[in-house]
């Protein structure tokens, strides 16, 4: 099984981690642990990967919390002035970490790249995704539209901690680059507004495998472009 370098993913201020997740999953604190005392073996071992992953690059920043939390919506309670995602497929767990000095917001997200249907499809794309899409090799063209739906729940993870407000996939068109292994995303008039800088939304993406894996900051104002 790879496992992705997801330091590609991300400019250098933002600390990365990715581990397999398997039976012998690493022991949680018990503050954490009564957020899955009652789910089922196999998200047990997901969540104890994550938190595990998190918890090390928080180290890596010289951050060292006892446990991390997890709000009303089911997203991880981060330390004061730190920004941060984890995202799962089957078999890995990745984090994606760093200060606010440098971001407002990062999303992070590992998806197979089997688990798309058209049916799926249809739900996320943009008429311009669709176009863009259907101009691919037809043996590619599932790869590109998990790619999309991964993009798209990246962006969701990068900008909700932010405006705290549902918006659906419709809400963001990705401009894919394969050369650059990159997106710009353009983000809907009545979410841009919302957004401080939110024309720095930025993304990359790499494929690994059966796995596709995508990454978006929105850096401060202070903090050096993005590539």
């Amino acid at each position: 099984m790879d496992i992705p370098i997801l330091g590609q993913l991300f400019p250098p201020f933002v600390v990365t981690e990715c581990c397999a997740i398997d039976a012998a999953a690493p022991e949680l604190p018990r503050e954490e642990e009564v957020f899955v005392a009652r789910a089922i073996d196999k998200r047990k071992r997901e969540f104890a990967t994550g938190r595990h992953c998190a918890r090390k690059s928080l180290e890596q920043l010289g951050v060292m919390p006892a446990a991390l939390g997890m709000n009303a919506e089911g997203d991880p309670v981060w330390p004061e002035n730190i920004v941060g995602s984890i995202s799962h497929c089957k078999h890995i767990c990745g984090s994606a970490i760093a200060s606010r000095d440098f971001a407002e917001g990062i999303g992070l997200d590992i998806e197979h790249t089997t688990r798309m249907t058209p049916q799926i499809a249809r739900r996320i794309l943009t008429d311009e995704e669709v176009e863009w899409i259907d101009a691919r090799s037809a043996e590619s063209r599932e790869d590109w539209m998990t790619l999309a739906f991964s993009a798209k729940e990246s962006v969701y993870k990068c900008l909700y901690p932010i405006i705290r407000q549902f918006f659906g996939f419709d809400a963001a068109t990705l401009n894919i680059d394969p050369e650059a292994e990159s997106f710009t995303v353009r983000l809907r008039e009545d979410i841009a507004k919302r957004i401080p800088n939110a024309n720095r939304l930025k993304g990359r993406y790499l494929f690994s495998g059966d796995i596709v894996a995508t990454g978006v900051v929105l850096p401060t104002a202070s903090a050096e472009p993005t590539t």
